[in-house]
């Protein structure tokens, strides 16, 4: 039920939108069978796209619900004003901004009822296994430690179990009955992935998913997508980008055009290009970059802060070197050291590496070993999850993250 109610107020607003703003623009002189098929339609997408979201977030993922609301609310503008045009129908400025407006308010709207009046998810935490790799206060646990106390709950939610360590026949007995009547049954590991945004190292050895991970269908539409955007980013930021250039050569000595080698898809190395930062001649250093260091230039902070230098990649996008969300790529120095010392860590490349990523807005820059660990672990997750709701988020956080400053160096 509570499901239901939610899923009610999430896909339920974008054709209340529409109606809205068609009425506004062509009154009661509007045919009601005009409007119903786009309705229709966008009612049907509206209701998957919100149901993957649901699934997203079905562990109430870091509890933020202003990036759950911004993905849902794009995608649902999206999919309502692509079906407008198609049926030809005009929209004025003003209409459209009353159709964002109304759909915004309720998506916002439909978070707080979800996080104050439905309140947080409950799970049953079985005591077998790893069960404490499971440390989250975001969730509301009931533990039980044997299959008599199990038996006799009232199951109001998910049941979190250890299904990678060997269960007794008692065990397996009352989670197969349990299984029949309806009830969920999830991984711990699962769990501890979602709620954290990341995949430990400890765990992959026994989770097939990410050493037998294979392309799907969401590959060749990211590509697409990246030269759309890359083509677009260009033509918008190119004059910026000669202004700038110029201001580099201007005020320091060298090219305003850093290259160097990063490794990417498959472990291939390429030459990634960025706005130069630093005085020419320490840019070759194998070092890494420090919160105050006194390589980069005046000019470089304020590229730095504004992550204005990282424009040029678009071009590494169009080549096919990058995408617009990845992991990071690594130079081919860290690179030898991180495959010795970080177990899986070439893993990172099944896919491109991309100018932001899921490591990039929840961690920041690696300076050392222990960091850099930490950090291949949300690489692996965006890995293990990958798909588009997931980059949309991951881009409407960048622009969060630009715009805080959090994270520059």
């Amino acid at each position: 039920m509570t499901k239901f109610v939610e899923l009610f107020f999430r896909f339920l607003i974008a054709p209340i939108a529409v109606g809205a703003g068609l009425f506004g623009r062509y009154g009661t002189g509007i045919e009601i069978i005009e409007i119903a098929w786009p309705m229709v339609i966008i009612f049907l997408v509206c209701y998957l796209i919100h149901s993957i979201i649901l699934t997203y977030r079905h562990y109430n993922l870091f509890g933020d619900f202003i990036t759950t609301a911004l993905v849902s609310l794009f995608l649902t503008n999206l999919v309502a004003i692509g079906l407008l045009l198609i049926n030809r129908f005009y929209y004025s400025l003003g209409y459209l901004f009353l159709f964002i407006l109304i759909s915004g308010i309720w998506t916002v709207a439909a978070e707080v009822f979800k996080v104050r009046h439905l309140g947080k998810r409950r799970f049953i935490l079985v005591k077998t296994g790893n069960w404490q790799l499971l440390d989250s206060s975001n969730l509301v646990l009931t533990s039980v430690d044997s299959p008599e106390e199990l038996r006799s709950l009232t199951i109001e939610g998910d049941i979190l179990i250890d299904l990678r360590q060997p269960l007794t026949k008692d065990w397996t007995d009352i989670l197969s009955d349990l299984r029949t009547k309806g009830c969920t049954i999830t991984d711990i590991r699962d769990v501890v992935e979602l709620s954290t945004g990341r995949v430990f190292l400890s765990t992959v050895a026994s989770d097939p998913s990410l050493i037998r991970w294979t392309e799907n269908y969401y590959l060749p539409i990211k590509r697409i997508a990246d030269i759309l955007v890359s083509l677009l980013a260009l033509l918008i930021t190119f004059p910026l980008l000669v202004i700038f250039a110029i201001s580099i050569w201007l005020t320091s000595r060298g090219s305003p055009i850093f290259k160097q080698q990063r490794v990417g898809l498959h472990g291939k190395e390429f030459t990634i290009y960025k706005l130069r930062t630093m005085y020419a001649p320490d840019n070759f250093n194998v070092t890494f970059t420090g919160t105050n260091d006194d390589r980069i230039t005046v000019l470089g902070r304020f590229l730095r802060r504004w992550r204005i230098d990282e424009w040029p990649q678009f071009v590494n996008v169009l080549r096919g070197d990058m995408s617009i969300v990845g992991p990071r790529p690594e130079r081919p120095e860290w690179e030898a050291i991180y495959n010795i010392d970080i177990p899986y860590f070439s893993l990172r490349h099944f896919v491109r590496p991309g100018i932001t990523g899921w490591s990039q807005i929840h961690f920041g820059y690696a300076s050392n070993k222990i960091e850099a660990e930490s950090k291949t672990e949300f690489d692996l997750y965006y890995i293990k999850y990958f798909s588009l709701t997931l980059d949309i988020t991951i881009m409407i956080q960048t622009v969060v993250v630009i715009l805080t400053g959090r994270g520059y160096r």
